[in-house]
C-alpha cells in the first residue's frame, strides 16, 4: 500500500464469512522533538562553525533546522555592519549543517519586521533594516538553492489573529510572535 508516508505492507483479516470488511482509514502518529536553541542577544557571527554554539544546539540525527538570524546584527558595533554579511554568516552555518549533519534540512528564515524606529536603518543605532536582511538572505538561499522563508510574508492573517507578534522592544518575536511561528514551522513540516 502507498501512503504519503511511505510504502508499507498491511494485513487485513476478516474471520467473517458473511460479513465484508473495508478499509476506511489508517491512523498514522509521528512524533516530533522541537529544540528551541535561539540564544538573546546573539548575532548571526557568534553562531559560525569556530564557536560552540553551532555544534551543540543542532544534534546529529536531527532533520531540519530553522535559522531565523539577522535582528541582532542590526546593531552591532562590529562585522557585520551590512546585510549581505548576515547572509554571508548564515550561509556559511547552512554550510557547516549540509557537510557535519547527515540528511538536514536548512530552512533559513528572514527576520520578523521591526516597527517603527526599530525597522529604520542607517541611524546610530541600527545600521540596516530587517527588510534588507531578508532580502539579502533571500538571494543568497536562491543562489545556493537552500530553502526560504520569508517569515512575514508567510505569516497568515490566522496566525496572527489579530495578536501582537512583537515585544515592546519592537524587534523580537514575542509569546504571540513565537505561536505564529510554531504555527508556521508545523505547516512546513506537515506539507513538506
Amino acid at each position: 500500500m502507498e501512503v504519503d508516508f511511505g510504502r508499507h505492507d498491511v494485513r487485513i483479516i476478516n474471520h467473517s464469512t458473511s460479513i465484508a470488511l473495508r478499509l476506511e482509514a489508517i491512523e498514522h502518529y509521528r512524533s516530533v522533538e522541537v529544540l528551541n536553541q535561539g540564544l538573546i542577544g546573539t548575532a548571526s557571527g557568534q553562531w559560525l562553525s569556530g564557536g560552540a554554539l553551532l555544534s551543540g544546539a543542532v544534534p546529529a540525527g536531527a532533520t531540519h533546522a530553522m535559522i531565523m538570524l539577522g535582528t541582532n546584527d542590526r546593531n552591532t558595533t562590529a562585522a557585520p555592519r551590512q546585510p549581505s554579511k548576515v547572509a554571508d554568516n548564515v550561509e556559511s552555518i547552512v554550510t557547516w549543517l549540509l557537510a557535519n549533519r547527515a540528511g538536514i534540512q536548512p530552512i533559513v528564515y528572514s527576520p520578523p519586521l521591526a516597527r517603527g524606529n526599530s525597522e529604520q536603518g542607517g541611524s546610530g543605532t541600527f545600521y540596516f533594516t530587517a527588510s534588507e536582511v531578508g532580502r539579502a538572505l533571500g538571494a543568497m538561499c536562491a543562489r545556493k538553492g537552500y530553502a526560504f522563508v520569508d517569515f512575514n510574508a508567510a505569516l497568515s492573517a490566522d496566525d496572527l489573529a489579530g495578536i501582537d507578534p512583537l515585544v515592546s522592544d519592537d524587534l523580537h518575536l514575542g509569546d504571540a510572535g513565537h505561536l505564529a511561528r510554531f504555527r508556521l514551522d508545523a505547516r512546513l513540516l506537515t506539507t513538506g
